[in-house]
């Protein structure tokens, strides 16, 4: 699997094999037959619009939203697909989970010094 690369709209660029995308075809719709009524109803729309936008793509390359992504390689979905597959996944969406998570809380000190600042 070539690495994960953000692009400039803001999405995420995923290349894998036809193999490859079958096996997170088949992880996706196990994930989604063992969501129950306590779940969300938002995380079932969230897989079935990710699953719709695997399924109809043609090519090898795909780009997600940031949503898309990590419903698909959440742990939970993750569960779905055999360890070698899981280990060779995590190395390459290691750099840009850390980089995500690195502007979330980027973006939540900045929503927390605009908060302070308009109660002065």
């Amino acid at each position: 699997m070539n690495p994960v690369k953000p692009t400039i709209n803001g999405k995420v660029s995923v290349t894998m094999t036809d193999e490859e995308w079958t096996v997170m075809i088949h992880a996706l719709r196990q994930r989604m037959a063992r969501l129950t009524k306590a779940d969300p109803v938002e995380l079932w729309w969230l897989l079935e619009e990710t699953l719709e936008r695997v399924e109809d793509n043609r090519r090898s390359n795909i780009q997600l939203t940031k949503a898309q992504f990590f419903a698909l390689f959440s742990p939970e979905t993750m569960r779905h697909t055999d360890e070698p597959f899981q280990n060779i996944t995590k190395r390459c969406m290691e750099p840009l989970r850390q980089q995500f998570t690195k502007d979330v809380r980027h973006t939540q000190n900045l929503y927390r010094s605009l908060k302070t600042a308009q109660n002065y």
